[in-house]
């Protein structure tokens, strides 16, 4: 959830700073950078869990799983905002009708990587202190 919060939050800032107007490719777009920042949330809390059912406390199973999955997080998110590169910059036949989606991809992509792995470990830590509170009440 809060990674989908931080990727529209990169895409209406990068069709802000690109000029870039808000229309139903850009919508497109940031559907898209939702659904890859969502896969790698997936992806990292998969391991958490996995860590938690195997007796790690938090902390250690989100540093564990941070070190784990941080490359193909990278990996996979670098090679969809380089992949969108051609088409931001207007490069080939009907570039032009898909600039918005590929700088609203790029956006969220960019902002979401840079935020996402300490967004999530520290939702999650919250999270599980306002629930161990609740519990003690």
């Amino acid at each position: 959830m809060f990674g989908a919060v931080l990727a529209l939050f990169g895409t209406v800032t990068a069709l802000w700073i690109t000029g870039t107007t808000l229309n139903i490719v850009s919508f497109l777009g940031a559907i898209i950078g939702v659904g890859i920042v969502a896969k790698n949330g997936i992806l990292m809390l998969d391991l958490v869990d996995h860590h938690r059912g195997l007796g790690l406390n938090l902390e250690d199973a989100l540093v564990r799983s941070g070190h784990r999955r941080l490359r193909p997080v990278l990996m996979t998110s670098l090679a969809a905002a380089l992949g969108m590169l051609p088409l931001a910059w207007g490069i080939g036949s009907g570039a032009d009708m898909l600039r918005p989606l590929a700088v609203a991809v790029i956006g969220a992509l960019c902002i979401s990587v840079l935020l996402v792995a300490g967004g999530n470990a520290g939702a999650l830590l919250r999270a599980e202190a306002i629930r161990a509170a609740e519990f003690r009440r």
